[in-house]
């Protein structure tokens, strides 16, 4: 079936599909072919597919239709975002939509990207941000972050939590320089502090008086080979804390702040000292009582 055809007709209504999973298809194809339907009732979907080098291989819009085809889009409380740089020859796609068993209130979304040598990944916070914009997403993870391309830009990390205030929860892993640590947390720094200066505040944040106001529960991991000592980890653990102060100081202190090892422990990567620097980082957010718990898992 070509292209021209699935576009030329309107959407058809598909009021008792509940499940749809599609593999072995270009990205473009897979798009195509499901923005040619409305599933108001799916909540199962499953997409993989090869990236056909047609569009931007943000690993977001090539494969997930619009929203108007799967309205579960836009009631999504759990998204993970998962890119690996891979070695197969082409790129692969995987984006799921379901209900799960361990989240029976919750509706969580799956977006995987598999690079390759000839098309490396070119994802994007700001795509996962236009993708699921009005999405009331309590729970976020976001793996592979050192792939991301725009990783770095506090900007990128500040437009998703604007565009999810009502986070609980978020996990990070695969940090793996010092310019992504803080660039994380001076997002969050500035989505925070937003909300006390009303005149750059949005209508979305100015009903709870600060934004992010339910985020409790922050997990990172932080894998790399760069001197934790030197100044620019120095300059992120500095936007660390300024961030913790001031979330304590208006009475929203994060319940939980922990720190993951276990995620892709590779020791030849990491730096000898990062372990011993980050206990130490930790044991000072402990004893100022910037957070509810710390924890480390090994």
């Amino acid at each position: 079936m070509s292209l021209n055809r699935i576009h030329s007709s309107a959407p058809i209504v598909l009021p008792h599909l509940h499940s749809i999973e599609i593999t072995e298809n270009t990205t473009t194809m897979t798009s195509a072919f499901l923005s040619s339907f409305i599933l108001p009732a799916a909540n199962r979907v499953y997409m993989a597919g090869k990236y056909d080098g047609i569009g931007p291989c943000n690993g977001v819009a090539p494969i997930l239709p619009p929203s108007i085809t799967l309205p579960v889009l836009s009631t999504l409380t759990f998204a993970k975002l998962s890119p690996s740089p891979g070695n197969f020859e082409d790129v692969y796609l995987v984006g799921a939509v379901s209900f799960e068993p361990s989240f029976p209130h919750r509706t969580p979304i799956y977006i995987e990207v598999i690079g390759s040598e000839r098309h490396p990944v070119q994802i994007k916070l700001r795509g996962l941000a236009t993708l699921l914009h009005g999405a009331p997403l309590e729970s976020l993870e976001i793996g592979g972050v050192d792939v991301i391309l725009d990783s770095e830009d506090s900007q990128a990390w500040f437009d998703v939590f604007e565009t999810f205030p009502r986070l609980e929860k978020l996990d990070v892993f695969y940090i793996s320089s010092a310019e992504i640590f803080k660039a994380l947390w001076s997002g969050l720094r500035r989505a925070s502090s937003v909300g006390i200066d009303d005149h750059v505040i949005g209508p979305a944040t100015r009903n709870h008086g600060r934004p992010l106001p339910y985020l409790r529960h922050i997990t990172f991991h932080l894998w790399s080979s760069e001197d934790p000592l030197e100044p620019p980890f120095n300059l992120a653990i500095d936007e660390m804390f300024l961030y913790l102060r001031e979330r304590a100081m208006v009475g929203a202190r994060l319940e939980l702040l922990k720190w993951d090892r276990r995620e892709g422990s590779n020791t030849s990567s990491l730096h000898p000292q990062l372990v011993d620097a980050t206990r130490t980082l930790l044991a000072r957010v402990e004893l100022e009582g910037l957070v509810g718990e710390v924890v480390i898992t090994e």
